[in-house]
């Protein structure tokens, strides 16, 4: 896959895509569905090669979770809320809302590659 990631968190052409680098992927604001359902809150998502971390804002350093993307799945949301996709981990769901459709697509396609590796990459080390 070849692009990269403006400043601003929007997908660029040129460069090329590696996984085992540590730096970020993507990022940028997504609305988060709380365990509460109902509640939905903006949040700042920073993707890596090992992880998908949210934060209150982009400003903020300690991060107010992660969502493990190994043996995740990214799919479209039955939430009726937006541009929504959804993350199926082993041990929970998590609800997300872009704010258009390709942002969305987006996202949906950088986790997915980012879990791939990380399967591929398990493969390896037990292999």
């Amino acid at each position: 896959i070849e692009g990269g990631v403006s400043q601003n968190g929007e997908m660029t052409t040129g460069g090329e895509y590696d996984p085992r680098n540590k730096d970020v992927i993507y990022r940028g604001y997504l609305k988060k569905q709380r365990k509460i359902k109902g509640q939905w809150h903006d949040r700042w998502f920073v993707l890596t090669s090992n992880s998908l971390t949210y934060y209150k804002s982009s400003v903020e350093f300690h991060p107010l979770g992660f969502i493990p993307l190994l043996d995740c799945r990214v799919q479209l949301s039955d939430e009726r809320r937006g541009f929504g996709f959804q993350i199926n981990t082993p041990h929970k769901t998590y609800f997300l809302v872009a704010m258009d459709p390709l942002e969305r697509n987006n996202w949906m396609q950088w986790i997915r590659e980012v879990a791939k590796f990380l399967v591929a990459k398990r493969a390896e080390e037990s292999g």
